[in-house]
């Protein structure tokens, strides 16, 4: 995880900056960071279909209809808008994108109040687009005290970091593999390691004994005979 300022500094450094989610009907987030950025003297192109003008400046439709390629985009718009005007960075080849979220770079704490968008921050990460996936300018650029509290604020509650591969342009490249350690055995004192043993000599199946059946002795079966014959001869007297 790194911390956005890094990121911050690095988007605040460019010098024309798209503006898109200007409103007409009320005074938004997105408003105050199109006065800020003009006020610290960038050039600001804001971007809004519904209105052709803002605060007496031209008002573009889209980022492909500003006449000059912006360095940097703002977005506070619904997740779907941001996915749309991260195409078009893509298209234009912008390398700069923030996207605005109340609460610091935890969006699904304000899901109703988010402009981030998962599917767009991957394709900034596909296409070598560094993006801030939360927070808001309001908070760096000239904040006010308000700004400055919430800033303070989600700082303190660990909502101010992004991950590396996100604000990085790109993903994390992978770590190099630990390099293998090799085993080496010791010989034990006072020479080199004995021979193995040998190996044990395999193992053979003993034949299972048949039990012999005992032959019954045939002088019992003598006996009868003789018995029975001795018998018939004195019937015959």
């Amino acid at each position: 995880m790194a911390k956005i300022d890094e990121l911050v500094k690095d988007f605040l450094a460019q010098k024309k900056i798209a503006v898109v989610g200007v409103s007409d009907k009320r005074e938004t987030g997105c408003n105050l960071s199109y006065k800020n950025f003009k006020g610290a003297g960038y050039q600001v192109f804001a971007v809004n279909p519904r209105i052709s003008t803002f605060e007496g400046d031209p008002c573009f439709a889209d980022l492909k209809s500003i006449p000059e390629k912006p360095d940097a985009v703002f977005i506070l718009a619904s997740p779907k808008v941001t996915e749309q005007m991260v195409q078009q960075c893509v298209d234009l080849g912008i390398k700069h994108v923030w996207m605005h979220c109340m609460m610091g770079t935890k969006p699904g704490l304000a899901a109703s109040m988010t402009s981030v968008s998962p599917s767009a921050v991957e394709m900034c990460k596909a296409n070598g687009i560094t993006v801030i996936p939360g927070s808001c300018p309001n908070q760096f650029l000239n904040p006010d005290g308000g700004h400055k509290f919430m800033r303070g604020m989600w700082r303190l509650f660990g909502f101010m970091s992004v991950n590396r591969g996100v604000g990085g342009g790109g993903p994390r490249p992978p770590a190099p593999p630990p390099p293998k350690k090799k085993i080496t055995k010791r010989p034990p004192r006072g020479g080199a390691l004995p021979p193995p043993p040998p190996p044990p000599p395999p193992k053979t199946q003993k034949k299972k004994k048949k039990n012999r059946q005992r032959e019954k002795p045939a002088t019992s079966n003598h006996f009868f005979f003789f018995f029975w014959l001795t018998k018939k001869k004195k019937k015959k007297k």
